[in-house]
C-alpha cells in the first residue's frame, strides 16, 4: 500500500517536471517515469528526499542543455542550427561581395568551411571582422537588408535570433594590424599584431562556399587561439582541427606571436618627434652658447690688444717730449755762452 502511494507520488513529480520544462521532452514521459521508479521506488528515501534528488537531475539536464545550445533556440537540433547558420552565411557572402569591403570570417566555423566538413556541435554565431574604414558601410547594408548583427554598439546583444557578430581591425602603415573588440559593457579593447604575424594571418586565405569565395583567417590561427580553452565548443573545434592543419604553419604562428614588437602609434611618433625637436633645440642652444663664448673671447682679446697699443703710443709720446725738451735746453745754453 505504501509502495503504491510512493509510486504515484514519484510519477506525479516526474509528470509535473515534464510539463514544466521543454528540454525534458526529448524522451517520452513513460520513459522518464520508468527511470525514476527504477532509481527511487526501492530506495530508502522519503518522498521529500526523492523530490530533492529529482530537482537536482532537472537542474543538471538544464545546464547540459544550455551549454550545448548556447544562444540559439533550445528546441533547435544541430542540423537545424547548421541550416540556419549556413543560410545566413550565404546572404552575408552575397552582401560582402557586393559591398567590396576588407573582411575576414573568423571563429570556429572557419575550420569546418575550410575542410568542407559538418561539425557535430551547435554554432552560436558567425564571426566577421571588418576593416574599420568599411565597418559603418557594411553595418548599414546589413541593417537595410534586415540582417541583425551584434556590433560595437552592442545592438541586438540579447536577441537570440541574431547570429552575426562583427568586430573590426585597422591596417597600420608599418604593416601591423590593430584588432578592435568590445566587451559586454561596450568597453573598447585593442590589440596590436606585429607585421610578421599580421602578414601571415591577415593575408589572402580563402574558402569556397556555395559558389562564393570567402576571406577567412587561417585554420592554424583559429587552432592557436582556441588551444587550451576550457570551453566545450573550443575543445570540440581543436580536436577536429588537430590532425588537419599545417603544423609548420602553426609553429610559425606560435613563433611570430612571441616576437617582441612595439608599434609606433601616433602618440609614440609624437613623442619621438618631440624628443627629436628637443634634441635639435638643445643642440642649437649648445652651439649658440659656444658661439657666444667665442665672440666674448674674441672681444676680450681685441680689448687686450687695443690696450697694449695705447700703452706703446703713450710710451712713444713721452720719449719724444723728453727729446724735444733736451734739445731746447741745449740751444738755450749755447745762446747764453755767446
Amino acid at each position: 500500500m505504501e509502495k503504491d502511494i510512493l509510486k504515484r507520488k514519484i510519477e506525479f513529480l516526474v509528470e509535473f517536471y515534464y510539463n514544466k520544462f521543454d528540454f525534458l521532452r526529448k524522451e517520452s514521459l513513460d520513459t522518464l517515469k520508468k527511470k525514476a521508479l527504477d532509481k527511487y521506488l526501492e530506495s530508502c528515501l522519503t518522498i521529500e528526499e526523492i523530490q530533492i534528488e529529482l530537482e537536482k537531475e532537472v537542474l543538471e539536464r538544464k545546464k547540459l542543455e544550455n551549454s550545448s545550445l548556447g544562444a540559439v533556440s533550445k528546441d533547435m537540433e544541430i542540423k537545424e542550427n547548421h541550416h540556419n547558420i549556413y543560410d545566413t552565411l550565404e546572404e552575408l557572402a552575397y552582401l560582402l561581395r557586393m559591398a567590396k569591403v576588407d573582411y575576414y570570417i573568423e571563429g570556429g566555423l572557419v575550420g569546418y568551411l575550410r575542410y568542407n566538413k559538418e561539425s557535430n556541435r551547435v554554432h552560436d554565431n558567425i564571426n566577421i571582422t571588418i576593416n574599420e574604414k568599411d565597418y559603418d558601410k557594411f553595418k548599414s547594408m546589413c541593417d537595410i537588408l534586415g540582417i541583425k548583427v551584434i556590433g560595437k554598439d552592442l545592438d541586438n546583444k540579447n536577441n537570440n535570433s541574431s547570429n552575426v557578430v562583427l568586430s573590426s581591425f585597422e591596417r597600420l602603415e608599418d604593416g601591423s594590424i590593430k584588432t578592435i573588440n568590445y566587451d559586454n559593457n561596450g568597453e573598447r579593447k585593442e590589440v596590436i599584431i606585429n607585421p610578421k604575424l599580421a602578414d601571415m594571418v591577415y593575408g589572402d586565405e580563402k574558402v569556397n562556399f556555395r559558389g562564393y569565395e570567402l576571406n577567412v583567417l587561417p585554420a592554424e590561427y583559429i587552432y592557436f587561439l582556441k588551444d587550451g580553452s576550457s570551453m566545450e565548443k573550443d575543445k570540440i573545434d581543436t580536436y577536429f582541427l588537430k590532425d588537419k592543419i599545417d603544423m609548420r604553419g602553426l609553429k610559425l604562428i606560435q613563433d611570430y606571436s612571441n616576437f617582441e614588437y612595439k608599434s609606433n602609434t601616433n602618440a609614440e611618433l609624437s613623442s619621438m618627434m618631440n624628443d627629436s625637436t628637443n634634441a635639435d633645440e638643445k643642440k642649437s642652444s649648445n652651439e649658440l652658447s659656444i658661439n657666444k663664448q667665442k665672440v666674448l673671447e674674441k672681444k676680450d682679446n681685441n680689448n687686450n690688444n687695443s690696450g697694449y697699443a695705447d700703452t706703446n703710443a703713450i710710451s712713444g709720446m713721452s720719449i719724444l717730449s723728453i727729446a724735444i725738451m733736451i734739445i731746447c735746453i741745449f740751444i738755450m745754453i749755447i745762446m747764453y755762452l755767446k
